[in-house]
């Protein structure tokens, strides 16, 4: 703790703090100095690309929120769009169990109601599966500017704003990924007040990532006006994506108020300090 005391957070023993943990943010509370997992079985994976036509990215959307409605809960996927020198790219990328990659593919195109450009499935096996979700864990450093959004749903208002600031990046501004992250399965099985991340029950979020190859300030310049494209449809912003002049209230809805009080419970002479100050 700022005190220098060593507490146990848990459901147990201090559980507001550890409500606060699960989805407060870092730098606000303490140094974690250990932590006790639980473990699951793992098994071989496989890795679905399905690639669609750069204008079809809104339709891609939809079918993909749709699919993961229905699909089995060993199943996961996300969408997303590229922007670099060689063009925009746009896919769905699904994880399922080894041997159903084929059908997850077949599925995932039917949702989306249009022809792939491309489809690719891989083996592998867990270890190898995190590292290639984790873009083969390349050690070189970035230089990036991030942002995000959350989604109550993805309808088709929803996903073609999203779209209409994907292809409003500027012409060779750098590399950008838009990037839907899914909020439901398991993780919408905890209530929103359960933990201090506020959006379970919300449907997405999408990650907004680029690498500038110029000033930053054009990149900047872009994600306020991607935030602007989305903000009819948006509740706020995730916590890992953090950027400066934003409200603590973007990233934690109707949490911040008990998230304020166990940070001054718990470090009430401000010792510790982050990029968030609520």
């Amino acid at each position: 703790m700022p005190s220098g005391q060593a507490v146990t957070a848990s459901a147990a023993e201090n559980p507001d703090l550890f409500w606060a943990l699960r989805g407060g943010g870092g730098g606000n509370f303490g140094v974690t100095t250990s932590l006790t997992f639980a473990t699951f079985p793992i098994a071989d994976a496989d890795v679905v690309n399905v690639h669609f036509p750069t204008e079809s990215f809104a339709q891609a959307l939809v079918g993909w929120q749709n699919w993961l409605r229905t699909a089995d809960r060993s199943s996961w996927a996300l969408a997303d769009s590229t922007t670099d020198a060689t063009g925009t790219h746009c896919r769905i990328l699904a994880t399922c169990p080894a041997g159903s990659g084929n059908n997850v593919a077949s599925a995932v195109a039917s949702a989306v109601g249009v022809q792939p450009t491309g489809t690719d499935v891989q083996t592998f096996n867990y270890l190898d599966l995190v590292k290639y979700l984790a873009g083969n864990m390349n050690p070189a450093p970035l230089a990036y500017v991030g942002g995000s959004d959350v989604f109550p749903t993805i309808n088709a208002g929803a996903a073609q704003r999203i779209a209409a600031a994907v292809n409003a990046f500027p012409p060779g501004a750098g590399r950008m990924l838009a990037i839907m992250h899914t909020l439901e399965g398991a993780l919408g099985t905890v209530a929103p007040g359960a933990t201090a991340f506020p959006w379970r029950g919300y449907s997405a979020l999408v990650q907004w990532y680029i690498e500038p190859s110029g000033p930053p300030s054009t990149v900047t310049s872009w994600l306020s006006t991607a935030h602007q494209a989305v903000q009819p449809y948006s509740a706020g912003g995730y916590v890992n994506y953090v950027e400066a002049g934003q409200s603590p209230a973007r990233y934690f809805g109707q949490n911040l108020a008990k998230l304020s009080a166990v940070r001054q419970k718990y470090d009430p002479g401000r010792v510790m300090f982050s990029g968030l100050n609520y």
